[in-house]
């Protein structure tokens, strides 16, 4: 489930689940990346010790373990510490909406997305699960907007299909009674012509 660039670049040394079905992994470098349950990059922090004893930073990471408040505790067997990491609002918000819509609740998340995206506007998880509310409602011009700006190629497609098909059913009655009327017109013409010969004068 997780990206190349962070299973095999840099060999793991734990993992964790939170109740949102978010994951949180650690690496042998001290870098820790947040993804959600498909296994995408939420957000990375950490890294090496660089000898300033600097919190947040890592000399040799043993454990990574996410607590009922969604607190992180990081183990450094060789510092002998474990730090703890306290979610921000804007986790806290992220945590929310990946959760409701874990567990399909597409429409019903849209609220909490809004608000992510007041704290950082340009975050395409957020896009991506509002565009997934807004074609479930068949709002597909929207949903085109929102996978458009989250990336999301395959979805994007899937709206455009819909916007085309509806656009289809809107105007091909139309089009089909209007090749229809020009035929018979023709047909009318042709008989009256040949009836009255007003086209040969």
């Amino acid at each position: 489930m997780l990206p190349t660039d962070i299973a095999g670049s840099n060999p793991m040394r734990d993992v964790a689940v939170g109740k949102a079905g978010n994951m949180v992994t650690i690496t042998t470098d001290g870098t820790i990346y947040e993804l959600d349950p498909e296994g995408y990059t939420l957000f990375y922090f950490g890294g090496r010790e660089d000898g300033t004893n600097r919190a947040g930073l890592f000399v040799q990471p043993s454990a990574i373990e996410i607590d009922g408040d969604g607190q992180l505790l990081v183990a450094d067997r060789e510092k002998g510490t474990v730090e703890i990491f306290s979610p921000t609002g804007f986790t806290e918000k992220l945590h929310e909406g990946i959760g409701l819509f874990a567990e399909g609740y597409y429409v019903e998340s849209e609220a909490i997305w809004q608000d992510v995206l007041q704290l950082n506007a340009s975050f395409a998880l957020a896009h991506n699960a509002i565009g997934q509310s807004e074609f479930k409602q068949q709002n597909y011009d929207e949903a085109m907007d929102r996978f458009k700006r989250s990336h999301n190629h395959d979805a994007y497609s899937n709206a455009f299909w819909e916007v085309r098909y509806e656009w289809m059913q809107e105007n091909l009655s139309l089009l089909f009674a209007s090749i229809i009327g020009l035929i018979t017109l023709r047909f009318g013409i042709v008989y009256s012509n040949r009836r009255f010969g007003y086209l040969a004068q």
